[in-house]
C-alpha cells in the first residue's frame, strides 16, 4: 500500500510539472518572421574580370526566417529602395570620408529589374530565400579612377519584420578587377630583428584583393583561425602563427611599381606597427611573367625604440597561380 501511495505521488507531481509548461514554449508556436540579408555586412565589395563580355553575380541575398508552419503560409514583401538621388551614397561618405559615387545605370542591370525606384520580393507561402542578381554586359567600361557603388534602402511589409541585427541600408561596392588581382605563392625571407625565434613561414598561398585601381589587398587564408585573412603569417618557436594587427595594402603606379605599402590596421595601428617599402628591393611587378618581387619593413617603435624602428624585414616572392 505504501508502495502505492509512492507511485501515486510521482504521477501527481509528472503531472504537475507537466501543466506548468507555458503553452508558447511548444515547439512550432514560438518566435516572429525575421528577414535578412547575406552576407549581412552593410558594406562589402564585388570585384569582377574586366572583361567585354557579360557577367553576373549575386548582389545579395535576402531571406526570410520562419518560425512556425502558420507563418510559413503567409506572404512577406520586401521592397529595396534604390538610391538613384545618391543621398545615401553621400551620407555613407559623410560618415566614413569615403568617396563613392552612384553606380550609373549604364553599366549594369539587376534582376529581378528596378520598377518604380525599387525591386520588390514577393515571399509566398513555402519560400524562405531571394537573390538580387546584378549582371555587368561590359566590365572593360569602367572607369578605374572611380569608386562605384549601389545602395539600397529595405522594407518589410506582410508577415514578419526586418531583423534588428542587420542595416536596413544596404551598399554594394562594384569595382572590376585590376591587372594584380589572382591567387599567388610567396616565397622569401623575413628577418625579425626583436624576436630570433621567429622567422618565416614560406611558402604561402594568398590572394592579392582589388581594392583600387592600381591597389591590391594582401589575404592569407590559412590566417583565417585568427579571426581574418588580412594578416602576414610567421613561425614562432617551430609553430605556425601571424603578426597581429598587420597586414599589407600595395599601392603601384601606372608603371607597376610599387610606390607604397600601409598597414591595414592603421599606419601604425593601435599596437605600433606600420608598413613601408624597402628602397633597396626591386619593388615592381612583371607583367609578362606576373611576379611581385617586394622588399619591405614592419616598423615597431613599441618594440624597437631606436629610429627607424624596424622590427621585421621581408625579402618576398609573389608569382601568380591563377584568379581567384
Amino acid at each position: 500500500m505504501k508502495t502505492l501511495k509512492i507511485a501515486v505521488g510521482f504521477v501527481l507531481i509528472a503531472a504537475l510539472a507537466v501543466s506548468c509548461i507555458p503553452e508558447q514554449q511548444s515547439m512550432g508556436d514560438a518566435g516572429s518572421t525575421l528577414v535578412k540579408y547575406t552576407p549581412g555586412d552593410q558594406f562589402s565589395l564585388l570585384a569582377m574580370d574586366a572583361l567585354a563580355t557579360p557577367q553576373t553575380f549575386t548582389l545579395f541575398e535576402v531571406r526570410r526566417d520562419i518560425p512556425n508552419s502558420t507563418a510559413l503560409g503567409k506572404t512577406t514583401t520586401v521592397d529595396l529602395l534604390l538610391d538613384a538621388n545618391s543621398a545615401m551614397i553621400n551620407a555613407y561618405n559623410a560618415k566614413h570620408k569615403t568617396d563613392f559615387i552612384l553606380m550609373p545605370s549604364s553599366l549594369y542591370t539587376t534582376s529581378p529589374a528596378v520598377s518604380g525606384g525599387k525591386v520588390t520580393f514577393t515571399f509566398n507561402a513555402g519560400e524562405f530565400a531571394k537573390d538580387l542578381y546584378i549582371t555587368i554586359p561590359k566590365a572593360s567600361n569602367f572607369d578605374f579612377s572611380k569608386k562605384y557603388m549601389i545602395a539600397y534602402k529595405i522594407t518589410v511589409s506582410g508577415e514578419g519584420t526586418f531583423s534588428e541585427n542587420v542595416s536596413d541600408t544596404v551598399y554594394r561596392q562594384v569595382m572590376a578587377k585590376n591587372r594584380f588581382d589572382g591567387k599567388y605563392e610567396v616565397t622569401g625571407t623575413l628577418v625579425d630583428l626583436a624576436v630570433g625565434t621567429i622567422t618565416g613561414n614560406y611558402p604561402m598561398s594568398v590572394n592579392l584583393v582589388t581594392t583600387g585601381e592600381n591597389q591590391v589587398r594582401f589575404e592569407e587564408p590559412a590566417a583565417a583561425p585568427w579571426g581574418s585573412v588580412i594578416f602576414h603569417s610567421i613561425m614562432s618557436a617551430g609553430a605556425m602563427s601571424v603578426y597581429g594587427s598587420f597586414g599589407l595594402i600595395i599601392n603601384f603606379d601606372a608603371s607597376n611599381k610599387v610606390v607604397s605599402v600601409v598597414n591595414y590596421y592603421g599606419q601604425p595601428a593601435s599596437n605600433t606597427r606600420s608598413a613601408e617599402i624597402d628602397p633597396s628591393g626591386i619593388n615592381k611587378w612583371d607583367p609578362a611573367k606576373k611576379v611581385v618581387n617586394i622588399k619591405y619593413f614592419m616598423k615597431q617603435p613599441s618594440s624597437v625604440p631606436t629610429a627607424p624602428n624596424i622590427r621585421t624585414t621581408f625579402d618576398e616572392t609573389w608569382t601568380y597561380k591563377g584568379s581567384r
